[in-house]
């Protein structure tokens, strides 16, 4: 008897998703996310020293976002963390879909949930995204205001650069042109 390697198997799902998009007259062969930065955990000690360097570099923290930070763990070690855009309609769903949907499909193709510390080491990576731009974190969602689960959002409006706290629930739908950031399994 053969063993399927985890190779193998991520393999195997990325066909099945391109024939999946093959099946909807789309481009099958078409490369899922955009690499659009490079992190480093661990580069604060702190949560606090984390949103001085925000404050410091003209990024506005939202309330509920100021609660989800606090909360916020810090890794201990340095390490490198490339971080990739997602569609939600890249991902097939044309109707928008839940965070539980998108979660499950960007893990079908070799993308990973993202340390909370990233949303805002990406923030500060971003500093000059475009006015209207905000992309939600594929990250496991902490308790916000309110008690609700919560996931950090980067974005920037005619208000400057903003860390906001959203759409944490698993049912939580998202439109098509929502935009996740996840990590990539190496």
């Amino acid at each position: 008897m053969s063993r399927i390697t985890l190779c193998d198997a991520r393999g195997l799902l990325n066909w099945l998703a391109a024939f999946k998009r093959f099946l909807r007259k789309k481009n099958p062969w078409m490369p899922i996310g955009r690499l659009i930065a490079t992190v480093t955990l661990g580069t604060y000690q702190t949560t606090a020293e984390l949103r001085q360097a925000l404050e410091a570099g003209g990024h506005r923290i939202g309330d509920c976002a100021g609660v989800v930070l606090a909360k916020t763990p810090i890794s201990k070690k340095q390490a490198e963390l490339d971080l990739y855009e997602v569609a939600v309609k890249e991902l097939g769903f044309e109707n928008g879909a839940t965070r539980q949907d998108i979660y499950r499909r960007v893990m079908e193709l070799g993308f990973t949930v993202v340390p909370a510390e990233a949303g805002s080491l990406l923030q500060l990576a971003l500093s000059n995204h475009a006015n209207g731009e905000w992309r939600l974190i594929g990250m496991e969602p902490l308790t916000g205001r309110g008690g609700g689960p919560r996931v950090f959002s980067v974005a920037r409006d005619g208000h400057g650069s903003w860390l906001h706290a959203s759409y944490g629930g698993a049912d939580d739908v998202g439109d098509p042109d929502d935009r996740w950031v996840f990590g990539r399994a190496k």
